[in-house]
């Protein structure tokens, strides 16, 4: 592996060339800059065709939804006639506080 030095730049515009742990390596010679540059192309063109970013993707409504319906029929401060709204309707809860819900611990409301 080779020796990784810091790239920023210094007062009368000197570089630094201390190892620096976690500092990337960048490539001295036109030929390997270039080298490197075309390895990055084609690593951000296989993540564009895989439809990848460096941004993960926001859950949409639907998700969001059915998560908090999953984390509401799970609640263990439950106590017992409390009414959920859920993606599937709402139901009353029938079991006992302070204890993991089951699904049999729900009643359907119309």
């Amino acid at each position: 592996m080779p020796d990784l030095h810091c790239v920023r730049k210094l007062r009368g515009g000197a570089v630094c060339k201390l190892p620096c742990p976690g500092a990337r390596s960048f490539p001295d010679e036109p030929q390997e800059w270039q080298a490197h540059v075309e390895a990055s192309r084609q690593r951000i063109e296989l993540m564009r065709r895989q439809h990848d970013s460096f941004v993960a993707q926001q859950p949409s409504q639907g998700e969001i939804a059915e998560m908090a319906s999953k984390r509401v029929l799970q609640d263990d401060s439950l106590k017992p006639g409390d009414i959920v709204s859920t993606t599937h309707g709402l139901f009353r809860f029938r079991g006992v506080a302070n204890r993991q819900p089951t699904p049999d611990d729900f009643v359907r409301l119309r």
